[in-house]
């Protein structure tokens, strides 16, 4: 039987269906993914304590970057050319994704050895901490095996198996939970190392066979859409620079706090940084199938590719702004909760985090153009932009402030990432964000008042809590235009046609 994601999705019902259908397996698979990380990041928090947790997450800010470097940003320019203009020939999606896997093994060796490298010479000295350096080395090792592996998930993503990609995701962080907890028991810090990386992998792992059976389901038409390894390469070479950009920047946050402040500040940030990240559940569910149709509509109706990005941020903007008003409303309790008291001093960065992953998650929309458009040199300046902010605005607040001054730079970066998106998107993608300018006062406000609620004493805050959080709730539904609802009764009766079939 022909899997409902193998059709095409050229016309704009289709579209619709693949976009409704592939976002509510996305925020299912997503929400239990994200849940169990992030319960595996509360479990491993506890079991290590706030100094160690710290030392895991400078040693995976390390290892993020070896990974950057080993993948070239081969992945997502396989999921573009894979979705789009290979995905009309079994041979041509054969031989790209063989082509890709070459660079990246070569790559990653290269890297690895180089990582290695410094890491002797330079990092091992660098931290005041002695374990650092044999973690960032098992890490550069694990990670190092499993680069080539992160592509198979990727394909699959570009091959447009969406759902199946979001059950084995699932599977995966349901094994990666169990296997953080035992490993981060037997071997600490190095267990937890090993545990967060080899899950990483895991989607990938599960995805190989599908992606050849998925490959062989494509029409046998010799020669169509075959992608050469320059325009791999031109895809990749920005995003990975793009990416390698953020990542130092981010290792540069961190490496600061660590050495300046202390691995316990560090721990604290990671704490808020991870809590704060629940904001962007519904952007990442909606932006998995978002990029392969954004691309197969830059090719087929670059039009109606323009014409869905700010329907899209619309609806993120009421979902994503309403999740960070309870966020922030209930910073100590979510924090008391979760992670425990030892992790109290996090309150604050987590209510200037979660003002930042708001605002990346309303903007990031304009992201998954660039990426389906594959238009990624403008995401490349973008994103020099932003790392800049941080960077500076970190330099000059993590001494004086600690934890606190990480999180008002990433906040700082983020405004300044949205006017400069928000303002590409206009002037050289052509996009027109009618509609947005209700959604944005209404944010301004929902988040300055649940902001202002936070500074009252604790007599107060509660009750000015829960009435700040019904009333956004309420007016967000209110705000909502007949199409958008529409759009979630085609949301509630597609799910339960699939109920149905299966």
């Amino acid at each position: 039987m022909t899997h409902p994601e193998s059709k095409s999705v050229t016309s704009p019902i289709s579209h619709r269906q693949f976009l409704l259908g592939a976002t509510l397996s996305s925020l299912i698979a997503i929400v239990y993914a994200k849940a169990l990380g992030f319960a595996e990041s509360v479990v491993v928090a506890r079991i290590l304590g706030g100094r160690e947790f710290g030392l895991l997450t400078l040693v995976l800010s390390i290892t993020s970057l070896v990974v950057a470097l080993s993948t070239l940003g081969i992945p997502s320019a396989l999921t573009k050319f894979l979705s789009g203009e290979a995905s009309a020939s079994q041979t041509a999606a054969r031989k790209t994704l063989a082509v890709s896997l070459r660079v990246v093994i070569l790559s990653t060796f290269v890297a690895s050895v180089c990582s290695i490298a410094v890491t002797v010479s330079v990092l091992g000295s660098y931290y005041q901490a002695p374990e650092a350096a044999p973690l960032i080395l098992t890490g550069i090792v694990v990670a190092g095996i499993s680069s080539p592996i992160l592509l198979f998930a990727n394909a699959l993503q570009g091959l447009k198996q969406v759902t199946r990609l979001n059950v084995l995701t699932m599977i995966a962080g349901t094994a990666g939970l169990v296997l953080a907890v035992l490993l981060s028991l037997a071997w600490g810090v190095q267990g937890a190392v090993i545990a967060f990386l080899v899950v990483a992998a895991l989607p990938g792992i599960l995805s190989i066979r599908f992606v050849r059976s998925s490959i062989r389901s494509l029409p046998n038409i010799d020669g169509r859409g075959m992608i050469a390894p320059r325009a791999l390469l031109n895809y990749g070479l920005p995003t990975v620079v793009s990416g390698l950009i953020v990542l130092s920047a981010t290792y540069l946050l961190n490496s600061w706090l660590a050495v300046g402040i202390g691995l316990s500040d560090l721990g604290d940030f990671a704490v808020a940084s991870s809590l704060a990240a629940a904001i962007g559940f519904i952007p990442a569910a909606i932006g998995v199938p978002l990029v392969p149709v954004l691309s197969s509509l830059s090719v087929d109706d670059p039009q109606r590719g323009r014409a869905v990005v700010p329907r899209v941020m619309r609806v993120i903007t009421f979902v994503s702004v309403s999740l960070g008003v309870l966020m922030i409303s209930f910073a100590p309790e979510i924090l008391a909760a979760t992670y425990g008291p030892e992790y109290s001093a996090a309150a604050l960065p987590l209510v200037v985090l979660t003002l930042a992953s708001t605002l990346a998650a309303t903007t990031g929309v304009v992201g998954s153009h660039i990426a389906g458009a594959g238009r990624m040199w403008l995401g490349l300046g973008v994103n020099v932009v932003w790392s800049t902010t941080i960077v500076v605005a970190g330099f000059q607040l993590i001494p004086r402030y600690g934890a606190i001054g990480a999180g008002v730079s990433m906040l700082v970066g983020y405004g300044v990432l949205a006017m400069a998106i928000l303002a590409l998107g206009a002037r050289r993608l052509g996009l027109n964000y009618t509609g947005m300018g209700g959604p944005a006062i209404w944010s301004s406000f929902a988040l300055t008042l649940a902001v202002l609620a936070s500074t009252q004493s604790s007599n107060y805050r509660l009750p000015a809590a829960i009435i700040i959080v019904i009333a956004v709730i309420c007016t967000a539904l209110i705000l909502l235009r007949p199409d958008e609802r529409a759009l979630v009764r085609d949301a509630i009766a597609l799910a339960s046609r699939n109920r149905r079939t299966q």
